[in-house]
């Protein structure tokens, strides 16, 4: 208000910065829980892949 916006327009401009703002920070939480989960995941599928890959040696 102290830039000469009326009145009528600083709570609206308010609500769709706060909106914009909390937009962002929800997309970026949600890429890093996906990341996490296919991190987790990818760890998962290397104990299975540790396990074939030591009874395949003992095989040969």
């Amino acid at each position: 208000m102290q830039g000469g916006v009326s009145p009528d327009l600083v709570t609206p401009g308010a609500l769709h910065f706060l909106n914009r703002v909390v937009y962002a920070q929800a997309y970026t939480l949600g890429f890093r829980d996906s990341f996490l989960i296919c991190a987790i995941v990818f760890t998962l599928a290397l104990i299975p892949a540790w396990i074939m890959s030591r009874t395949g040696n003992s095989t040969r």
